[in-house]
């Protein structure tokens, strides 16, 4: 009993440690990555051409108006290539009209998923193969930008020789608990991929954002392709990971309202887009895995708190009050750097509680089916776990 006692004293000190470090990192890291508004960067000699490169899979609600946004683009040489997944709501149809308008859109589309590939990185791979451009921006079908967005995010890479920009959207909406959960999910994001030390390649960060990845093509030909990350469940990241590893140098902005996009409209969408990363990156497709994993980071989440518990500890008492509050000042700062409304900080454990229970959620389905089910496709875990390339730092 006394060695249990010890081993969770432990336990809430190194939870406490990390908050005080987790703080002092996201400061950093609000301080080194910027609204790309805050850079006034000269235009380039000459714009290189963009192939826009989006991966529509049964997205007939907001495809359409995506699309228009792109063309919309006051941006001077691009051109946008669909890639229509086996769609079977409709969106091959919109595609195919909205096509007949622009002579700058390419549509191929997809009847049949090759053995051995996810859906999406087969999509974007085949769009590379016909793509024109210098840059190549990988987006998708919900994802909604501001006329000047190509001009200055190229403009960034071009001054700044960057071959990687994931550009953060506004993803936040008025449903507060929904705000909290994402509130956390991206504070979690940004430390598990290092976007504190992006400007730190010995720590080998990297942030792909699916919403805005843009890649240049030079640097993503000295890499393997798409071809490296055809079982990869996180292929916005690996994307960024695989242009890292190859000498490439990445960098993370954010979009605010450049970038809008309604990431998941409810909690419960977005359990159900949490079933990919909690059992193929969190667990390593074991359910032990992806439990262990999540009570221990619920823990210590909640370990400020649990700390002010420790009665006969003054100590440990004080130090989980530090961290309460240091907590609170980290995470209220961080939802004002995302414009995320600020009151949606103040029920962090109560984000927390809700995000790993997604994790454990998306475990337990993981292990009863055997795999993952991922736009209407399943993938058995064999399959997803020989082509797994992203890990847990």
């Amino acid at each position: 009993m006394i060695g249990f006692n010890w081993i969770w004293i432990a336990l809430l000190v190194a939870g406490c440690s990390y908050w005080t470090i987790g703080v002092i990192l996201a400061f950093r890291m609000m301080r080194i990555i910027r609204p790309i508004d805050d850079y006034d960067l000269p235009e380039p000699p000459q714009w290189p051409k963009v192939s826009i490169i989006i991966s529509a899979l049964n997205e007939a609600d907001t495809i359409e108006d995506a699309i228009k946004t792109k063309l919309n683009s006051d941006y001077p040489d691009f051109e946008i290539i669909i890639v229509n997944d086996r769609s079977t709501d409709g969106t091959r149809e919109i595609i195919d009209r909205v096509a007949t308008t622009d002579d700058r859109i390419k549509v191929i589309h997809i009847d049949e998923l090759p053995d051995g590939w996810l859906g999406k990185p087969h999509a974007l791979s085949q769009a590379v193969k016909i793509a024109t451009g210098d840059f190549f921006l990988f987006s998708d079908g919900d994802v909604f930008i501001s006329k000047d967005l190509m001009r200055k995010s190229i403009a960034f890479c071009e001054n700044k020789k960057i071959d990687q920009l994931g550009i953060g959207p506004m993803v936040f909406s008025n449903n507060v608990l929904m705000n909290t959960v994402l509130l956390t999910f991206f504070r979690t994001f940004f430390l598990g991929t290092r976007g504190w030390a992006i400007d730190m390649p010995k720590f080998r960060p990297f942030s792909g954002i699916g919403a805005y990845n843009l890649v240049r093509r030079s640097a993503f030909e000295s890499t393997e392709g798409f071809e490296w990350l055809k079982c990869e469940i996180a292929d916005d990241a690996g994307l960024a990971m695989m242009i890292q590893l190859a000498g490439g140098k990445v960098w993370v902005v954010l979009g605010l309202e450049n970038l809008v996009v309604t990431w998941y409209p409810s909690l419960k969408e977005m359990a159900v887009g949490m079933e990919r990363g909690s059992f193929a990156t969190v667990g390593n497709f074991t359910l032990t895995g992806t439990i262990s994993m999540a009570l221990l980071m619920l823990t210590i989440e909640l370990s400020p708190l649990l700390s002010l518990m420790m009665v006969g500890m003054p100590w440990l008492q004080w130090f989980g009050l530090f961290n309460v509050v240091f907590g609170l000042i980290g995470v209220i700062s961080l939802a004002a750097w995302m414009k995320c409304p600020v009151h949606a900080a103040l029920l962090w454990p109560i984000g927390s509680v809700i995000f790993l229970s997604m994790w454990i959620r998306g475990g337990w389905l993981g292990w009863r089916r055997g795999g993952l089910i991922w736009r209407d496709t399943f993938y058995s875990k064999e399959m997803l776990k020989k082509g797994k390339r992203l890990s847990l730092p």
